[in-house]
């Protein structure tokens, strides 16, 4: 985890199983991409070597589920996006980035040009099999569709020699290629400063808590065969966090009045005056945990008004 940015957010970096596994099937794979698609904001995929069709493929094989998932869904706030941003980042990547004339291009050009090939705007060479390019042209659709923000980010190989390669965990810093540890310096820059904060499809920020049950709730959802569905998820994560808020600013308001109740007795004057920084702690307690729409957060501030008066 990243250390806390000037509007107290977090970055979090979640590492999680590939796909392609030997060991697991298709739907696995899926399932799993579907849940880091879910619950990020940023979602780093990484490759070794060139973009392959293969690559494209599997890429567009493991984000079928995930694609599903966002199409059923249409309530979303102006300027909120589903997905996540996208980031392909290529291992020991040894081929010049130039387009067909020899100028050179940057990563995120590459990327566009090789998932813009095989589009329903250009037809197939003669002689190609045109199942096969159908089916080029809609993995790369998919991708576009599921990612309409993205990009790239390119790394050589770490060292030279091969012997160091193969021990590589035990290999410092200093001795790995400088134009590594350059393009590491800029993948990192890259994620930690171009991740945006996860937000509800109703565009409210989702807090600490808010996260953790979102996870709970889509791989309850993953792991029983059920396609999770995001407002009714998301719906049940803001009443939970305002329930929650509603809790933390009692302890709140309690642990003032507590406090002052040690000193007593004080006059009417000061019992007021104490009575009236504990609800203002609560409340901005509450405020700072409560997330979801004006009618959640309006229910749940009935309900931490009457718990107030009755205290």
């Amino acid at each position: 985890a990243s250390k806390s940015a000037k509007d107290g957010s977090v970055c979090l970096l979640i590492d999680c199983e590939g796909s392609g596994n030997t060991e697991r099937d298709r739907e696995h794979d899926a399932r799993l991409f579907a849940l880091a698609v879910l619950i990020s904001s940023l979602l780093v995929f990484n490759t070794r070597g060139v973009i392959s069709d293969g690559a494209v493929q599997a890429l567009a094989l493991a984000a079928s589920l995930a694609q599903h998932i966002f199409r059923q869904h249409k309530d979303v706030a102006a300027g909120t996006k589903l997905s996540p941003s996208f980031l392909w980042v290529l291992r020991d990547f040894a081929l010049a980035l130039e387009d067909q004339t020899g100028k050179p291009i940057t990563a995120q050009e590459y990327l566009e040009q090789m998932l813009g090939r095989f589009s329903s705007q250009t037809q197939p060479p003669p002689g190609a099999d045109a199942t096969s390019w159908e089916e080029k042209r809609e993995a790369r659709e998919r991708i576009l569709e599921l990612f309409p923000v993205r990009d790239c980010a390119t790394l050589v190989r770490p060292v030279d020699d091969e012997e160091d390669l193969q021990r590589l965990a035990n290999v410092s810093v200093e001795q790995l290629r400088p134009k590594f540890r350059d393009q590491i310096r800029d993948l990192r820059g890259k994620v930690f400063g171009g991740c945006p904060t996860l937000h509800s499809p109703q565009g409210a920020e989702a807090t600490g808590g808010a996260f953790l049950s979102l996870v709970e709730a889509h791989v309850e959802a993953l792991n029983s065969g059920i396609v999770p569905n995001l407002g009714d998820t998301w719906q049940h994560v803001q009443q939970q966090e305002c329930g929650r808020a509603v809790d933390e600013a009692m302890r709140e308001f309690n642990a003032v009045t507590f406090d002052f109740a040690s000193s007593l007795p004080r006059s009417d004057e000061d019992v007021q005056e104490a009575l009236e920084r504990g609800e203002a702690a609560a409340r901005t307690r509450f405020e700072t945990i409560a997330m979801g729409d004006a009618d959640a957060r309006a229910e749940h501030q009935k309900e931490l008004n009457q718990s107030l008066r009755e205290s």
